[in-house]
């Protein structure tokens, strides 16, 4: 019995920091962002915003975006250097730093803040949606707002790196 007592100890401790180290591995594949590292993507508008014809609905006022953004991704987080008091001040963002989640070749942001002005039972408050795409990480080079409907309301912003 004390055999068997002493082979177990080292393998439910390598289980341990497996489950602890998987989450880390899987997003820093996902993102190629390590733990202690961030980049910055300076974004400016491509052409014009599109608006809705119907001069937006009672969900969805109308939001002007700013010509540039300056985002900076951390492993965990994200945060708005440049552009972002636009999304605070129409109650999409409560402050400037962000959580975001990675799906394929694309960083999303969905704002997560339900403003005062929406109800319960009303449409969720997260009906604006950001796109990072066209690679993983540094490489991210198009930015695409979606708002309330698809195609209805949105702009689309070319990215570089400045970090």
């Amino acid at each position: 019995m004390k055999i068997l007592e002493n082979r177990f100890n080292p393998i439910i401790i390598l289980v341990l920091i497996l489950i602890i180290l998987f989450p880390v591995v899987n997003r820093s594949y996902h993102t190629k962002i390590l733990p202690f590292q961030s980049f910055t993507l300076f974004c400016e508008m491509n052409g014009k915003q599109k608006f809705p014809s119907n001069g937006g609905a009672k969900y969805a006022p109308i939001v002007k975006f700013p010509k540039i953004f300056r985002i900076k991704f951390g492993f965990w987080d994200g945060e708005f250097i440049q552009g972002g008091e636009v999304l605070i001040k129409k109650d999409f963002l409560k402050k400037k730093t962000f959580g975001y989640q990675y799906s394929g070749h694309m960083l999303i942001i969905e704002p997560t803040y339900m403003p005062d002005w929406i109800k319960d039972g009303d449409p969720p408050g997260n009906s604006m949606e950001l796109q990072f795409v066209g690679g993983k990480g540094k490489e991210l080079s198009t930015m695409r707002i979606d708002y309330f409907y698809p195609g209805d309301y949105d702009a689309i912003y070319k990215c570089n790196n400045s970090s």
